[in-house]
């Protein structure tokens, strides 16, 4: 497979992020002082963004509003080169919206989000995107479609999905459907809640790997935060730590990881490279305020990688 020859599709969120820093330690149920950032986020436009970067070619399915929020969306897609003209735009819902605090350290404290124009992209309507699904060769989707639009893709895509898990209360749409992805991305609590096994230690994560590839998923990629990640398929698993990472802003960086996971696989790396690779993308973009980090690019994950293997 040629990277000439591919076809890429992302299905899933995109939004206007708005994004609080604080600049003391969070005080709850009180006012703190600090800045306020606003780009443009959500999971699948994140991935997409970072694999457009990489100078991957990609189209993106998602649903904006015909709004302020919504012109931005676009106008900002049209500009890196986004092909967005599988996309819903709709009268009826407002644009997605997030809207995150993040603490001193760099960690989301609390997130809140607005993301109801997704109802409309419906099994229906992606029924009337088939060849298009079924002729792509990789489909990077997230779980913020509702279960039978999931299903309908999943279904269709016949193992070329990579999916990302979003949140423990997304998580649980794809449980029944794992069989059918190629690559999963998940956190260690999303993890938990799919696999129903406590993790609590990388140990306690490997056996999560192998629950998944049991179901059927060939590759497995569990974000442990500052412990690392596990990852795993058929033929070999392992643990990436890299040490003493200043993080800004962790939103976005597993976005970033997706889009590491799925151009390394592109390239055929071995799976403990991808791993390493991913992990570089997902540092870098969380030393930046932004979602996206404004100059993702191979030369720059080359910087991280050796910079995060040397620690």
């Amino acid at each position: 497979m040629t990277q000439k020859a591919l076809k890429i599709l992302a299905i899933g969120g995109a939004n206007i992020d708005i994004t609080g820093f604080s600049d003391e330690p969070i005080k709850m149920e009180d006012s703190n002082p600090g800045k306020l950032q606003l780009c443009m986020g959500g999971v699948i436009r994140n991935i997409t963004e970072n694999m457009h970067r990489l100078g991957l070619p990609i189209k993106m399915i998602t649903a904006i509003g015909d709004d302020l929020y919504g012109e931005k969306l676009i106008k900002h897609c049209q500009e890196i080169g986004i092909d967005i003209s599988l996309s819903l735009i709709s009268k009826h819902y407002p644009s997605s919206t997030y809207l995150s605090i993040i603490d001193t350290n760099g960690d989301m404290i609390v997130a809140i989000n607005n993301m109801e124009i997704l109802s409309q992209l419906t099994a229906e309507y992606f029924q009337m995107l088939k060849n298009e699904i079924e002729q792509s060769d990789i489909i990077l989707l997230d779980t913020n479609l509702n279960p039978q639009s999931i299903e309908y893709i999943v279904k269709t895509a016949l193992g070329k999905i990579f999916l990302d898990t979003v949140s423990t209360k997304k998580a649980g749409k794809i449980k029944t459907f794992l069989s059918y992805l190629h690559t999963l991305k998940t956190n260690k609590i999303e993890a938990e809640v799919l696999s129903g096994i406590q993790i609590d230690s990388v140990q306690t994560a490997y056996k999560a790997v192998n629950y998944f590839l049991k179901q059927g998923v060939k590759q497995v990629f569990i974000s442990m935060g500052k412990a690392g990640v596990v990852f795993g398929d058929h033929n070999q698993s392992g643990h990436f730590l890299a040490e003493n990472i200043k993080s800004i802003n962790e939103t976005g960086a597993g976005d970033a990881f997706m889009a590491g996971v799925a151009h390394c696989f592109i390239q055929q790396l071995p799976l403990d490279q991808i791993a390493r690779w991913a992990s570089a993308a997902s540092i870098l973009t969380s030393e930046s305020e932004l979602t996206n980090h404004p100059d993702f690019s191979i030369q720059r994950l080359k910087n991280k990688l050796k910079q995060i293997s040397s620690c």
